[in-house]
């Protein structure tokens, strides 16, 4: 008969065992329309070079100021990007436009939930996505839906 520390421990390492075989969250992020510095049609393309935050809604209740970016990091459940950039001309689409290079990857189980977005910080306003899920394993996620928030980003980390 197997003392319960004992069972607890095989438990427990087969938990382990199963974490780190799960695949890990690999995600290319790109746009079919142009990001424009208003926000619709009527503005400018937006520049190679112009920075697109990662942001992960960790409360499942959309965006809010409680949002951080994932974590940069080599351990677990952290990612390997958590900003990009506009590059639409480098990787010969569109001025503004983009494809995220180096894709999204995090290491071992995604955070819960797996709700993403993206921001633009242009100059008094914010361009920010729609919500989507980074699931485990290889996904491409096209960013289309963006909306035009009257607010002044902030620096977060």
């Amino acid at each position: 008969m197997r003392s319960p520390l004992c069972c607890c421990l095989l438990l427990l390492a087969a938990i382990g065992m199963a974490f780190a075989q799960m695949p890990p969250t690999v995600a290319i992020y790109y746009n079919k329309g142009i990001l424009t510095d208003t926000g619709d049609d009527t503005g400018a393309p937006l520049p190679d070079g112009t920075e697109i935050r990662i942001l992960w809604d960790r409360n499942a209740n959309g965006p809010d100021d409680s949002d951080p970016m994932p974590v940069v990091g080599e351990k677990g459940v952290t990612a390997n990007i958590n900003r990009f950039t506009v590059n639409g001309v480098e990787v010969g689409l569109k001025a503004g436009q983009f494809y995220s290079t180096p894709v999204f990857t995090i290491k071992g189980m995604n955070p819960s939930p797996p709700f993403y977005y993206l921001e633009v910080c242009l100059e008094k306003q914010i361009l920010r996505s729609n919500i989507f899920v980074a699931a485990s394993g290889y996904s491409e996620i096209s960013i289309d839906e963006w909306t035009l928030v009257d607010k002044v980003c902030e620096e977060i980390e």
